[in-house]
């Protein structure tokens, strides 16, 4: 007890989110991410930041929608990558460093450039080139995003990400919905048009 009547009282803090509990970004084996990524035509990313977003949230308790970050991910992608490099930073092993800005603006930019020919396409403009061209850019964009899970592996401890590298009965139905997706885009795209 202090000798200050008007001191307010003072309690221990506990952090609501012990860190040992929840990983604060998603661990996910990068076989299984690019897998799941190829084969579901790009929609496995929504999941993916949103996984990043609950999780991070969970561990932190701020103040943040998943959904509308993963859905608006280009807003948050700089953002997400800084949160697991300062993550990656707190751990005892010294990890080598992650230049993540870059990473994080050219995935900005296959983003905007991917979702610009997908307009292309669907308006008839350089079709099928665009249409090529748009599925062609899901090898580098899987390919940033395959690099940065490798470091939010690391980040949670896991960096070959075995804890969740097995494919579960949700991933093969979304494969089998993906490779449905494949089979009518790739009868779409060599089909005569009348």
């Amino acid at each position: 007890m202090t000798d200050n009547p008007y001191q307010p009282p003072q309690s221990e803090l506990i952090n609501q989110a012990d860190s040992s509990e929840v990983p604060g970004f998603y661990v996910v084996s990068k076989k299984k991410m690019v897998i799941l990524f190829l084969t579901t035509l790009g929609i496995y990313q929504v999941y993916w930041f949103y996984r990043n977003w609950r999780l991070r949230k969970q561990a932190t308790g701020e103040k943040i929608w998943p959904l509308p970050r993963a859905i608006f991910c280009i807003f948050f992608v700089h953002s997400l990558f800084r949160a697991a490099n300062d993550q990656r930073n707190l751990g005892p092993v010294q990890l080598p460093v992650w230049n993540y800005g870059p990473q994080a603006t050219l995935i900005v930019i296959l983003f905007i450039i991917s979702n610009v020919l997908d307009r292309m396409s669907t308006q008839s403009i350089g079709s099928p080139l665009t249409d090529y061209l748009s599925l062609l850019l899901l090898l580098p964009i899987v390919a940033c995003l395959a690099s940065a899970q490798e470091r939010i592996n690391e980040a949670c401890g896991d960096p070959l990400g075995e804890s969740n590298s097995r494919f579960r009965v949700a991933n093969y139905l979304w494969i089998v919905l993906g490779l449905l997706l494949w089979v009518s885009i790739g009868y779409g795209l060599i089909a005569p048009t009348e």
